[in-house]
C-alpha cells in the first residue's frame, strides 16, 4: 500500500463536510489560477472554506492571474453519495492536480490515491518485452521457473524512460478504477509527488512522445492525467503505512 506524507508546501487542507450531513453540497467551490496546466502539473487552487494555498510575497497587480472558479465532486470531494464506486469509476481523469487533493500533516480527511499517467495498451507492452528480449523469470515455490510480470513491466518502462531522457521518473503500471482507462503508466500520485514536478514537464511530454510512437498509448493525447487508485479510491480518515 503506498501512503506517504506530501512533500508539497500546503498551509492547511480542505474542510470535509460530516458524512451524515446530506444538507451540505456535495461539491467544493475553489478558485484556482487561470494558467494553463497542461501535461498533469499543478494547479494552485484555494479552497472558498479554507486556504489551502502556500503563502507567499503579494503579486504585483500587473501580474495577478484572473481566477476562475470551479467545482469539485465526487469522488474529487468529499460527499455522501450513493454508489460511489460506480460514480468513482465514471469520473474523467483530472488534467491538473488541485492543492486540496494533495495531503499533508494537517489533513484531517484523506484523499482518494490519484496517480498521474496515461492509459495504455497493456498487450502491446508484453508483446514488446518478448521481442526485444525484456522478458524476466523468477522461482515459484515449487522452484519452478515462471513469468515474472512486475520484473518484466518495469524493466521495460525504465528503459523507455531513460531512453526519452526522462531520467529523474521511474514509471510503473498502475491498476485505475475507471472503467475506461483501467490500465495506465504512471509517473507518481498525489501522496509521492514533490513541489518539483513543474519544472519537469519537459521530461514527461518526451517519455509520452516516446510511448506514442512506440504505440503503447490507448490514446493519442500527451496530456499526463490524474487517474483514481483500483483500490484506494475513497475519502478516509486515515490510511495504513
Amino acid at each position: 500500500m503506498r501512503s506517504a506524507s506530501s512533500e508539497t508546501s500546503s498551509s492547511s487542507s480542505s474542510s470535509s463536510p460530516p458524512p451524515a450531513r446530506r444538507s451540505r453540497a456535495s461539491t467544493m467551490s475553489l478558485s484556482v489560477s487561470a494558467v494553463s496546466t497542461t501535461r498533469g502539473t499543478i494547479s494552485r487552487m484555494s479552497s472558498s472554506e479554507s486556504s489551502v494555498g502556500s503563502e507567499s510575497t503579494p503579486t504585483p497587480r500587473h501580474q495577478r492571474q484572473k481566477k476562475r472558479v470551479i467545482q469539485l465532486v465526487f469522488p474529487y470531494a468529499p460527499a455522501v453519495v450513493s454508489d460511489p464506486y460506480k460514480i468513482a469509476s465514471e469520473a474523467e481523469p483530472l488534467k491538473s492536480m488541485p492543492l486540496c487533493l494533495v495531503p499533508n500533516d494537517a489533513t484531517r480527511q484523506l484523499p482518494p490515491i490519484l496517480h498521474l499517467g496515461w492509459p495504455i495498451d497493456e498487450d502491446k507492452l508484453l508483446e514488446w518485452c518478448a521481442i526485444e528480449g525484456f522478458q524476466r523469470s523468477t522461482t515459484d515455490i515449487n522452484g519452478h521457473w515462471v513469468f515474472d510480470y512486475t520484473e518484466t513491466v518495469t524493466g521495460a518502462l525504465l528503459y523507455f524512460a531513460q531512453r526519452s531522457g526522462a531520467k529523474t521518473f521511474k514509471p510503473y503500471i498502475q491498476l485505475t478504477c475507471h472503467t475506461r482507462e483501467p490500465v495506465i503508466i504512471a509517473l507518481t500520485s498525489n501522496y509521492t509527488l514533490d513541489r518539483e514536478l513543474d519544472g519537469r514537464r519537459p521530461e514527461i511530454f518526451a517519455l509520452g512522445s516516446l510511448l506514442r510512437r512506440e504505440g503503447f498509448l490507448t490514446k493519442d493525447s500527451l496530456v499526463a492525467k490524474w487517474y483514481i487508485d483500483f483500490k484506494e479510491w475513497q475519502w478516509v480518515a486515515t490510511r495504513p503505512k
